[in-house]
């Protein structure tokens, strides 16, 4: 299943409201880059910025999940996050994912 399908993770949307720097306040999911994550908290939940990838606009975003998510889930999750640094948002948001 598509990461982005998946009920078991609260996904950001990060392609519109506010960014810090220039005043684009939306911006094409093709358009944004993961560009950097932080580590995960004692829930498994973990934040993260993307860019713009034609200008300096950036947005901070934060993963969390639902309570029945297993640990193997969430560190699935932060995997592909983790390997998709530098990656277009809409990409990594069309990943699969194993739900176990």
């Amino acid at each position: 299943m598509k990461l982005i399908d998946n009920t078991q993770v609260n996904l950001p949307k990060v392609f519109s409201g506010s960014f810090s720097g220039l005043d684009r306040l939306d911006l094409f999911p093709e358009a944004t880059i993961l560009y950097s994550l932080d580590s995960p908290n004692n829930s498994g939940d973990f934040g993260f910025q993307v860019k713009a990838i034609d200008g300096v606009e950036t947005k901070q975003a934060r993963i969390s999940f639902g309570d029945n998510s297993s640990l193997n889930f969430k560190s699935c999750v932060y995997q592909i996050f983790k390997d998709s640094i530098g990656q277009k948002m809409i990409d990594i948001y069309n990943k699969q994912v194993n739900e176990e």
